[in-house]
């Protein structure tokens, strides 16, 4: 539901999933805003919905989306909420997948908090670095993501100059920043802490790619896509 910005003072901003599966649940968390951040106006969320699997025993994959706030002190805060809100469901022993324009790049702190032990050293160039999603950091008081993937490093290199592969905005006139990622979360890993023998489903990648839209003076989005085919095991 939307109310108008006269009500509630900011800006409301929803996300979907699409799913050719049926999707058995859902819910959504608020992810954390402050007011007095010009760069923090819309309000944003993470939706999950949970989809039934075409196989025989009956297997369930998370899916959560979102779009990060421009603020970086935003973002950081929003990256600690969206962690804890599928580490809740990984513990249920669902694997899940985490997906959306992030505005931050991998350099970014927001990112490191996604991405787990990829061995990667990048550079901090702005305030805001990636290393909590990548799981190098903790934030908060001790909080550390553990179990979760950035698929588009599993197959292809970071991209770092412009005109690389890998690039996913803007999609005109030519692309400079990968602010769009899919991440994939280990229900095992995650669980290991409390359950070292946990058997639960995980994701195997098979396929990641970028859609890039022809040169046109109509794009149906300002960024490229980003495209995983996965299986859950």
């Amino acid at each position: 539901m939307s109310y108008p910005e006269q009500l509630v003072h900011r800006v409301e901003e929803g996300v979907a999933v699409f799913s050719r599966y049926p999707i058995v649940e859902h819910s959504y968390i608020l992810l954390p805003r402050d007011a007095e951040d010009t760069n923090d106006f819309h309000q944003r969320i993470c939706l999950r919905v949970r989809v039934l699997l075409p196989s025989s025993n009956s297997s369930f994959l998370d899916v959560f989306v979102t779009h990060l706030s421009l603020s970086a002190q935003a973002q950081e805060r929003s990256v600690v909420a969206i962690w804890k809100f599928m580490r809740r469901f990984a513990l249920q022993g669902v694997p899940g997948l985490l997906m959306g324009d992030l505005n931050a790049e991998p350099s970014h702190r927001a990112i490191q908090y996604a991405l787990l032990r990829q061995g990667l050293k990048i550079t901090c160039y702005l305030l805001f670095d990636a290393r909590f999603l990548h799981g190098k950091i903790a934030l908060e008081g001790g909080v550390r993501v553990h179990g979760l993937r950035d698929l588009w490093l599993e197959r292809h290199p970071e991209p770092t100059s412009e005109g690389d592969f890998g690039y996913t905005f803007p999609a005109s006139p030519q692309p400079i920043k990968r602010i769009d990622f899919i991440f994939s979360s280990n229900p095992n890993e995650i669980q290991a802490r409390a359950d070292p023998k946990s058997t639960a489903p995980s994701v195997a990648l098979e396929t990641v790619d970028i859609i890039r839209h022809e040169h046109s003076s109509l794009l149906m989005s300002d960024h490229h896509g980003l495209v995983a085919r996965v299986k859950v095991l």
